[in-house]
């Protein structure tokens, strides 16, 4: 059996999983990266100016 392996960084694991997503949620680019920026921001990720 064949599978299919994608290989992320830890920045991208977070907007590929929200990707993902989105076939549920169905929400916009725009909505999805102020998902993906807020959950950054949550975790730690990104510094606040």
């Amino acid at each position: 059996m064949n599978k299919l392996v994608k290989t992320l960084s830890k920045t991208d694991l977070l907007k590929e999983f929200l990707k993902s997503l989105n076939g549920v949620l169905s929400i916009t680019n725009k909505e999805l990266r102020i998902l993906q920026v807020l959950i950054d921001i949550q975790l730690g990720n990104t510094e606040l100016d």
